[in-house]
């Protein structure tokens, strides 16, 4: 009779002790404390999103985690943004941005030098051209004098804008080849002969390709 008690005891303290451990579980889940390896029991995600901006490298997203479990999952990609840069970074024979966010380089080539009349010249005073990169603006330290003009125009400025280039030999070209196009006339004969024709394509030719010769 002593053995059957101490049985029946021990069955009783387990079943308790069990049940003790089941509704613990049970409260601290639907309590939201729950901490285990498992899923709380009888709840409904409530997730909560936090977005993460792109950058310039890199995609954004919106992660998203449940305030009462702490599931995560990730979603809602955007592309990356375009790079930002600031002034033009030169050196004798290229220039190139930074991109201020990631320091990457872009765009670099090289200089694309033309000549352009800094100082046109006068019936007074001579004049003066640079070559300066028409991309970035840099000099690269070549520079030539432009002759006094007692007519007062730019030697050699054959479309009249006001500076001196390729642009002027292509369009004495065209002039010459009987083209239907403005012209400034004071600037043709490029070689001072009184004539214009061919010798002044020439002539302005030596002069952008810095020979040492004169025009007029």
């Amino acid at each position: 009779m002593k053995y059957f008690s101490k049985v029946l005891a021990l069955i009783l303290s387990v079943s308790l002790l069990f049940s003790f451990s089941v509704l613990t579980v049970t409260v601290n889940a639907e309590q939201g404390d729950y901490t285990g390896g498992t899923e709380p029991i009888d709840h409904e995600h409530n997730y909560v999103p936090q977005v993460i901006n792109p950058t310039c490298t890199e995609k954004g997203y919106t992660v998203y985690t449940c305030s009462i479990c702490h599931d995560t999952y990730i979603a809602d990609y955007t592309d990356t943004i375009d790079h930002t840069t600031g002034e033009w970074i030169t050196d004798s024979e290229k220039h190139w941005h930074v991109c201020t966010s990631c320091t990457v380089t872009l765009d670099e080539a090289p200089h694309s030098y033309e000549w352009v009349v800094t100082k046109p010249a006068t019936a007074e005073e001579t004049g003066l051209k640079e070559e300066i990169c028409s991309v970035c603006g840099h000099k690269s330290g070549q520079s030539q004098v432009i002759p006094v003009s007692a007519g007062g125009h730019i030697p050699g400025d054959i479309n009249g804008d006001g500076n001196l280039n390729n642009k002027d030999l292509t369009r004495l070209f065209q002039y010459l080849s009987d083209w239907d196009v403005e012209v400034n006339s004071e600037a043709l004969d490029v070689n001072g002969d009184g004539s214009v024709n061919n010798k002044d394509l020439t002539r302005l030719f030596q002069y952008l390709s810095d020979w040492d010769v004169e025009i007029h």
